[in-house]
């Protein structure tokens, strides 16, 4: 037999140790994965360090898209299906942000062209977290919103919300509770508001309707961790 042609050499242990490791932690990777997603349906938001890894799930459920495509190169089926698993989940959860939207919506659905404009803002207040209560106040004051949806609002920004923007936005449903809290702030009055909590989860929502010229808007403000 020609030399040239020799067999190839069989894989190091060296190389044998670096590709047990990879495989092990692809199958840490997978089983977690589907382990945390399985949690997370079941107990909801109860348990805090559960939370706080669902609020970085599209991160961690990412990189089963390109893992599925590898495994499959590699031959690994086993390790393919739960990978495959978690792609699907990812699909299924934020798939839909990836795609046009079909029906774009109308910029003035009124016949006459009579629309109300209304500029609306969101703004999460991080609870007892955020040191600069002025700078939140300021925010708020020079944000020229009609209404301003809060969430995780804090007893000092209520109380300063009150004391120092009451005339910018006379119509108020504060619920500051820190983190779970929230509220809205509007320029039109304020018919009906009512706080909720949904039973997997610790934080308040809040349902208000305003008058707004004469005609009702239904506003929800929710605050979700995901």
């Amino acid at each position: 037999m020609n030399q040239s042609e020799s067999p190839s050499a069989a894989p190091s242990p060296l190389t044998r140790a670096a590709m047990g490791l990879l495989l092990a932690g692809v199958d840490v990777y997978t089983v977690g994965g589907l382990l945390i997603v399985a949690l997370r349906a079941i107990s909801g938001e109860r348990w805090w360090p559960l939370t706080l890894l669902t609020n970085l799930l599209p991160w961690l459920l990412l990189p089963a898209l390109p893992l599925v495509i590898i495994l499959a190169l590699a031959h690994h089926w086993r390790r393919m299906a739960l990978a495959g698993a978690l792609a699907l989940i990812f699909a299924a959860l934020y798939g839909g942000l990836f795609l046009p939207n079909p029906r774009p919506a109308s910029v003035c659905a009124a016949p006459d062209g009579g629309c109300q404009r209304l500029r609306v803002m969101t703004y999460n207040a991080l609870g007892n977290d955020y040191p600069d209560l002025d700078a939140q106040i300021r925010l708020l004051r020079e944000s020229g919103a009609d209404i301003v949806a809060l969430q995780e609002v804090s007893p000092r920004l209520a109380q300063a919300i009150q004391r120092e923007l009451a005339e910018v936005y006379p119509y108020r449903a504060l619920y500051p509770l820190g983190i779970p809290g929230t509220g809205l702030l509007s320029r039109y009055p304020i018919l009906e508001e009512e706080a909720f909590q949904f039973e997997t989860s610790f934080l308040y929502h809040l349902r208000a309707t305003l008058d707004v010229n004469g005609r009702p808007l239904t506003i929800f403000n929710a605050c979700l961790l995901y």
